[in-house]
């Protein structure tokens, strides 16, 4: 059997893999959308968790005959531990819930699954939190009808392969010691860790259906490359050096496409309205803790659910009514906070949706240093030089100290009806510009007093109903002074001759004949209102100097700026 695949071509499914892939709970992620609430900004971006899925099974079986081409493996074991890593890989994503992340907060507590695999120390400590879709997908493997499916059809059981996708999970038996060596920590670091098939399939996946191309990575390049270092009787993935740089871009491009796709404005209003809804008192929605029952659970049966409720915001999910962008903020936590702001316009009466996400280059760089539930990455150095044989790859690139900062963009939404025209509306206006000033002046401190005053006022003009002309207003404030003390400057440092032969280039102004009206005045020596700079250019004689010319439209155009608007 051949699965056709946009990305790789036709995928080779063997003879044993068939009955799993037809199984109920792999049909499930059939439904299941891959970018979740990201199809509604990215149209394209439509494709399944079973697509994916197979993908991640292709680049397991792949990653591993390169990894282990020089290792010495009896044939039989060899091929037993590829078989586990791909089913691995093909079945790591079962327990994702309906619109892949979105839902998790609707999930029961771990307890409530009872997890006969998980152990009791485990459940004692960490039993009353909110279950996630990877204690889902250890329930599907070791407590459904796929488990003696696996059992059958294998040499090896359900726990082996639920052993790969859950470090805390303890190995059922031996089976991945083989000479003394234990191989369970390279296969697991295959499926999931800094360089594992599962990001590099979804980059490559997602970076094709969104159309951004934030996620085109030298797949290649990094598998041939790959290899294991033996450590303390424990066998873990490595890297030859010379593909470094392509794992700098690896973790890059993973970076970009979180702040760039993942983190869209659309996608997380959708997520926070869906919360909203979840913890409301209006929800009447919950996944069930059944095995059997959450096999039935997908997209459409959410989307359903969503438009038989009379809750408004599930009705604003499903009839797609977002609420509106009104400020976004990128940098660290302190340079991010929206609280302020938030307040203010609750106070004007003004509902508001805060949202912030992270993005963070990998697990090690929070600090710059590898964490201790993260097994290290060697690199693998085999030609001469000053470096070590094997070095953890945290040592061996420098990208780790670049990105350790985190990302955080904080996001402030208000509902639509906020920013229309209404009985109180001279007062939620107020307060909308009132957050405007706050937020920029957090960014980027500059005199704004004149907008101060007329948003203390009260003041709302016809045209500052639309946020957009808002947020360019307040943006367009500090341009003008830059322009104004830059002009001013270079004027200085012309001298007397030089701003002679500005004011000669400069037209002279000519009385008017008829007395004009406040809107249209223009003070002597100006063009007229609304005339760019583009056309200060044409205006400017031809036998002007390019120094002169630009002397002309730098005084027409600190003229024009300068006006108040």
């Amino acid at each position: 059997m051949e699965v056709r695949d946009p990305i790789f071509g036709a995928i080779p499914v063997s003879r044993a893999e068939e009955p799993l892939i037809d199984h109920p709970a792999l049909i499930r992620l059939r439904s299941i959308k891959q970018m979740g609430f990201s199809e509604w900004s990215f149209p394209g971006a439509a494709h399944s968790r079973l697509l994916h899925s197979v993908g991640v099974m292709h680049l397991a079986g792949q990653a591993f005959d390169l990894a282990f081409r020089d290792h010495p493996l009896p044939e039989p074991r060899r091929a037993e531990l590829r078989q586990c890593v791909r089913l691995a890989a093909l079945l790591h994503d079962l327990g994702h819930a309906p619109f892949s992340h979105c839902t998790e907060f609707a999930m029961p507590s771990l307890r409530a699954l009872g997890l006969a695999a998980m152990p009791p120390e485990v459940l004692k400590a960490r039993g009353d939190r909110r279950a996630s879709h990877e204690d889902y997908t250890i329930g599907l493997l070791t407590q459904s009808s796929l488990t003696p499916l696996i059992s059958r059809g294998f040499p090896f059981t359900a726990a082996h392969v639920a052993a790969l996708i859950a470090r805390e999970l303890p190995a059922p038996d031996d089976f991945f010691i083989i000479d003394g060596l234990d191989h369970r920590r390279v296969l697991s670091q295959i499926i999931s860790s800094e360089l594992d098939v599962d990001r590099m399939d979804y980059l490559v996946r997602d970076s094709y259906f969104s159309g951004a191309k934030y996620g085109q990575i030298d797949v290649p390049w990094l598998l041939n490359n790959l290899s294991v270092y033996v450590e303390n009787d424990t066998v873990s993935l490595a890297l030859d050096r010379r593909a470094l740089y392509a794992f700098d871009d690896f973790l890059v491009a993973r970076y970009h496409m979180f702040v760039m796709v993942y983190f869209h404005h659309k996608s997380i209003v959708f997520e926070e309205m869906l919360r909203r809804y979840f913890n409301g008192p209006g929800n009447t929605y919950s996944l069930p803790a059944d095995m059997d029952e959450y096999v039935q659970i997908d997209d459409i049966h959410l989307i359903a659910h969503l438009r038989q409720a009379a809750d408004p915001w599930a009705q604003a999910v499903s009839q797609r009514r977002p609420y509106e962008r009104l400020v976004e903020l990128h940098g660290t936590e302190e340079e991010v906070d929206l609280t302020w702001a938030e307040a203010t316009l609750r106070e004007a009466g003004i509902d508001t949706i805060a949202a912030s996400s992270v993005g963070k280059l990998s697990r090690y760089a929070a600090v710059g240093q590898k964490r201790e539930s993260a097994p290290p990455i060697f690199v693998l150095n085999r030609t001469p030089g000053p470096h070590p044989a094997a070095m953890p790859i945290t040592q061996a690139t420098e990208v780790f100290e670049r990105y350790k900062r985190e990302r955080r963009i904080a996001r402030l939404y208000v509902a639509p009806e906020a920013l229309e025209p209404g009985e109180a509306a001279p007062q939620r206006q107020a307060a909308v510009e009132w957050a405007f000033v706050w937020v920029r002046r957090q960014v980027l401190p500059r005199d704004i007093s004149p907008l101060r005053r007329s948003a203390a006022a009260g003041y709302v003009g016809p045209s500052l109903w639309s946020p957009c002309v808002i947020h360019r207003r307040l943006a367009a404030h500090h341009p003008r002074r830059r322009r104004q003390r830059l002009s001013r400057h270079r004027a200085a440092r012309r001298g007397p001759r030089r701003r002679a032969t500005a004011r000669a280039i400069t037209p002279k102004a000519t009385a008017p004949t008829t007395s004009p009206t406040p809107a249209s005045t223009s003070r002597p020596g100006t063009p007229p209102i609304g005339t760019s700079t583009r056309s200060l250019m044409r205006s400017s004689p031809p036998w002007a100097s390019r120094r002169g010319r630009r002397s002309s439209i730098s005084a027409r155009a600190r003229a024009i700026c300068c006006r108040p608007w």
